[in-house]
């Protein structure tokens, strides 16, 4: 039985993940301890700030709501704005996951323009417009892609949205990923 060099402990083959190029054909470190790694990795600063940096650029070329919103801040810059405001931020909302949301909505992404919100604060957020379009029929959920009330079962599961559910219907996510 191979040994983890992290914790030490003997453990069964199983327990360490395929690695193609090593000399036992595993990783040296078990399953177990590359999880608590990467949980230590995920609270910290520096992995907090690296996703919100790539969320706010991933969601104008991803999200169609998003079309004509720029990015208008370097990463270095943005950066140095939000390492303080994160720190604070998560003292002051322990347990919580910050994200950054723009103040005014039509507005870009640029410093003067952004703000730091808890995920649950910026997911009610993007739920103002069903209260516009009221509330659909009993078991069905709204396709932010076709614009229509659908069955529920129609819908991917995302336990991250308010609902439950992803936002756009299974078709429209099949028509709208990329064929190999």
């Amino acid at each position: 039985m191979p040994q983890c060099q992290h914790c030490q402990i003997d453990k069964p083959e199983s327990e360490f993940y395929k690695l193609r190029g090593a000399k036992i054909g595993r990783k040296k470190v078990c399953k177990s301890c590359i999880a608590i790694a990467g949980r230590q990795w995920r609270s910290t600063l520096s992995y907090k700030l690296k996703q919100a940096w790539v969320g706010m650029n991933r969601r104008p070329k991803e999200q169609p709501e998003y079309a004509g919103v720029k990015v208008r801040v370097g990463r270095a810059a943005f950066m140095a704005w939000a390492t303080d405001r994160f720190i604070k931020w998560m003292a002051d909302h322990p347990g919580e996951t910050p994200t950054v949301d723009r103040i005014v909505t039509p507005g870009h992404y640029e410093i003067g323009n952004i703000q730091i919100l808890s995920k649950s604060e910026n997911a009610s957020k993007a739920v103002a417009p069903i209260k516009k379009r009221g509330k659909g029929p009993a078991g069905t959920a709204w396709c932010a892609r076709c614009q229509q009330y659908l069955p529920t079962a129609k819908f991917n599961k995302n336990r991250t949205t308010v609902d439950g559910l992803q936002k756009h219907c299974v078709s429209c996510r099949s028509a709208a990923s990329p064929k190999s």
